[in-house]
């Protein structure tokens, strides 16, 4: 009995580790790597420079509407 209530004490500590854990684990697919800042800030920079195509004029353009 006091075997179970132990085994019982180490399963709820697991448990709440487990819930710490999940709690701050982070998403590696949101971890930008250089590269990816690199192309973000060129594809910021074209857009403000206009060198974009919407998707409904890609569409257009391609004769895909």
């Amino acid at each position: 009995m006091a075997e179970t209530q132990e085994l019982m004490k180490v399963i709820e500590e697991m448990r709440d580790d487990i819930k710490y854990i999940k709690k701050h684990l982070i998403d590696p697919d949101s971890i930008m790597s250089e590269d990816d800042i690199a192309c973000l800030e060129q594809a910021r920079k074209d857009f403000k420079e206009g060198k974009t195509l919407s998707l409904k004029d890609l569409r257009r353009e391609l004769d895909l509407s």
